[in-house]
């Protein structure tokens, strides 16, 4: 079982005090494709936050699509579910949302299709060399990340979260490894 985490940023600029509720709904379906399996659907988020003691309420899809390639899957069934959400605020909303994966060969890493990221170099982190990754956290990076501010968000060090990248540069909506600790 592999578990990939995504980072969204929902109602931005929208001034909140204090996120009271957030609940999520995934509806996701696998599709058979001729060089492999995607899950595509959505995750349907509804809560609640307040603004100087006024409640308001929010709705928001989060779009997904998740490409497993043929060579990486494994006998059992492909299922995609998600298994956790949590918010934190943030010039907006900032959502968290936990997968799990089943079905992938435990040794490969799966493709994140989405045609506003950007995955130049990515498929390079996974070669086989000294910084193979098994286990990590793939995070989009906000306009203003840099390697230090990202390392100081996700308690790492900044020059292990360096060689994971491979010292690539750092730009808005560029995939990021995130090492496990």
């Amino acid at each position: 079982m592999k578990t990939i985490h995504v980072e969204k940023k929902i109602l931005e600029n929208e001034r909140m005090d204090v996120l009271l509720k957030l609940n999520a709904m995934e509806y996701l379906r696998i599709q058979d494709e001729s060089d492999g399996k995607r899950c595509i659907g959505y995750v349907d988020l509804k809560g609640e936050y307040m603004v100087e003691d006024v409640i308001h309420d929010f709705h928001e899809f989060i779009e997904c699509d998740i490409f497993a390639p043929s060579y990486k899957l494994m006998n059992q069934e492909f299922t995609v579910r998600l298994v956790d959400v949590n918010g934190e605020i943030d010039a907006g909303l900032m959502v968290n949302l936990s997968f799990e994966i089943d079905g992938l060969n435990e040794e490969d890493e799966l493709k994140l299709e989405d045609e506003e990221l950007d995955l130049l170099g990515l498929e390079d982190l996974f070669e086989e060399n000294e910084n193979m990754v098994t286990h990590c956290t793939l995070i989009v990076a906000k306009n203003d990340d840099t390697y230090e501010t990202i390392a100081e968000r996700f308690h790492v060090g900044v020059d292990e979260l360096k060689k994971i990248n491979n010292f690539i540069e750092i730009r808005p909506k560029q995939c990021i490894l995130i090492p496990k600790p």
